[in-house]
């Protein structure tokens, strides 16, 4: 899995997955854009990274849920690196957990604008540049609560995660003659920053309903999309990739 002369876009990459990723991309060859909105003090550590493995970088802070700041970036990053070869649609999360019955109407776009708007947005963006390349790499950011119902107070989550399994297989058909690929990894109990606000017990009774009995880690969902996007999975568009720890048994 070797990315030499390969530009990667990720969102979301100043913790977690998404800064998993870029580390990984970036020692296997690839140059990075890194984007981030509030955590400064991460996305300069993920470029420190970068810069140590010698490949190229350029941060971006970016609002994923305003077009307009997104179309910046995506500008920006072709001015840098005249393509993008790799676009992982990384960032994303559960604003404020909420009953249906209490959550606000602002709240629930919210959540929306931030896992499935922000996806067809930075894909909007960047398809155009693909397609005049005749070739690119998608993938989205999917998980398992887009098919269980997610935990306590996550109806919005688990809804937009649901929409993005259906749009990443919709585009992976759209693009498919245009030689890029479109798929999606489906994390399951990730030990990320995801949980800083989730109660203890409920951290601890979704680690007990693992079969492997403890938390993926960001790096192991990194590998996968590494894989993904590689030429070694040439033949592979359209899917739904489950990284569970075998929950999906």
């Amino acid at each position: 899995m070797n990315f030499m002369g390969k530009v990667a876009l990720i969102t979301g990459a100043s913790s977690g997955i998404g800064q998993a990723t870029a580390i990984e991309l970036a020692k296997r060859g690839a140059d990075v854009v890194i984007n981030y909105f509030r955590n400064k003090e991460g996305i300069e550590k993920t470029a420190q990274f970068i810069k140590a493995e010698g490949k190229k970088y350029l941060a971006i802070k970016a609002d994923v849920t305003q077009s307009d700041q997104i179309n910046y970036m995506v500008k920006k990053a072709l001015e840098q690196f005249e393509k993008i070869d790799i676009l992982v649609c990384n960032a994303g999360g559960i604003i404020e957990r909420s009953k249906i019955s209490d959550m606000s109407e602002n709240l629930w776009k919210d959540m929306l604008d931030l896992n499935l708007n922000s996806v067809f947005f930075l894909c909007k963006a960047l398809i155009p540049q693909m397609k005049r390349i005749k070739n690119g790499n998608i993938i989205t950011l999917s998980s398992i609560a887009g098919r269980n119902g997610g935990g306590p107070g996550a109806v919005a989550y688990a809804t937009a995660k649901a929409a993005i399994d259906g749009f990443t297989k919709g585009l992976a058909k759209e693009l498919v003659s245009e030689g890029i690929r479109v798929n999606a990894v489906s994390p399951g109990v990730i030990k990320t920053g995801f949980f800083k606000n989730t109660p203890t017990e409920v951290v601890s009774s979704f680690e007990s309903s693992i079969p492997m009995k403890r938390m993926g880690k960001p790096e192991e969902v990194a590998k996968l999309i590494a894989f993904l996007v590689s030429e070694e999975a040439s033949y592979i568009t359209g899917r739904i990739f489950d990284i569970t720890g075998g929950i999906m048994i």
